[in-house]
């Protein structure tokens, strides 16, 4: 049975300085914690609604979601949802928001390697307002999203992301969440990319062997239509390669590594390469590879 808090336990438990008590209704105790302790919460008084204001824009709500709980203040409006029907795939969601004048003001989010329960926030712009939104897991299937929505002149007329931080040379490639094994804790990630390669990391602390991590992200891969290539084990290092076709059928290569550190901490690598067609490699000096052939006749006398 799930756990349920009323408005006014919630209020009591939030530590706010000011809520508004508005009914006696009950929401679910995973959404309050959501609400008020979840990312980029906002300190100083609120009010603690259920649903979403009246004035929110509610094509900030993915499709199918519903606004189960909203918080209220001077600063902002953050809004939890319930979205059933959302899954890894956010493009839809991305479309819609842009088609309703929304400015995406993050990088793309490709997923692959995640640290926790929550995906890097989407984010977007419109005029002097900014939304974040934070999508989680749900246990019964879907996701949350938790949005929180601001208005503040100081920060300036909406502008698209930097050039540096897109557009992704994957694009057409969308990766699963790769969530750590169970039991395990992680810190966060890192990534760098290029035309041909996008590279992700991230450390782990788990009792599982370098080999029983790999086989857990080569089965979250799998279950996404990756095809597994090959693997090894050497000591205290495990590799697996996988390839996909993207969606403009190119061949994508994915090789997944996993050392153990000195300090029994496992170093996890995932790497995604792909042919850049306008790359080549620079010719080898001298030869008739490398050189000009000259025919005939006599050149340069001294």
């Amino acid at each position: 049975m799930r756990h349920v808090l009323s408005i006014c336990l919630a209020a009591l438990l939030s530590a706010a300085p000011a809520l508004a008590q508005q009914s006696t209704d009950t929401i679910p105790k995973e959404l309050v914690t959501l609400l008020l302790r979840g990312p980029g919460s906002m300190g100083g008084e609120f009010d603690i609604r259920i649903g979403a204001p009246a004035d929110f824009p509610n094509e900030l709500l993915p499709d199918g979601a519903t606004a189960a709980v909203s918080t209220v203040s001077e600063r902002g409006v953050t809004v939890v949802a319930e979205a059933p029907a959302l899954g890894d795939d956010t493009s839809a969601y991305r479309r819609k928001l842009e088609a309703a004048g929304w400015v995406n003001n993050g990088p793309m989010s490709m997923l692959g390697l995640m640290s926790s329960a929550s995906q890097p926030p989407l984010m977007f712009c419109q005029g002097s307002r900014y939304a974040s939104v934070y999508l989680s897991e749900r246990e019964q299937g879907g996701r949350y999203a938790r949005i929180t929505l601001t208005s503040d002149p100081r920060r300036g007329t909406c502008r698209a992301a930097p050039a540096y931080m897109g557009p992704s040379f994957f694009a057409d490639l969308t990766l699963p969440r790769l969530m750590p094994p169970p039991g395990s804790r992680s810190a966060g990630t890192g990534s760098s990319s290029s035309s041909d390669h996008f590279d992700q990391h991230l450390r782990l602390q788990t009792d599982l062997s370098t080999k029983d991590v790999v086989e857990h992200y080569v089965e979250l891969l799998k279950k996404d239509g990756w095809k597994l290539e090959g693997r090894g084990n050497a000591g205290d290092t495990s590799v697996a390669r996988l390839e996909k076709l993207s969606d403009l059928k190119d061949p994508i290569v994915a090789n997944l590594l996993v050392n153990k550190m000195p300090n029994g901490d496992l170093d996890v690598s995932f790497r995604l390469l792909r042919v850049d067609p306008n790359r080549r490699l620079m010719p080898s000096a001298g030869g008739i590879q490398g050189g000009i052939r000259i025919g005939g006749g006599t050149c340069c006398r001294p």
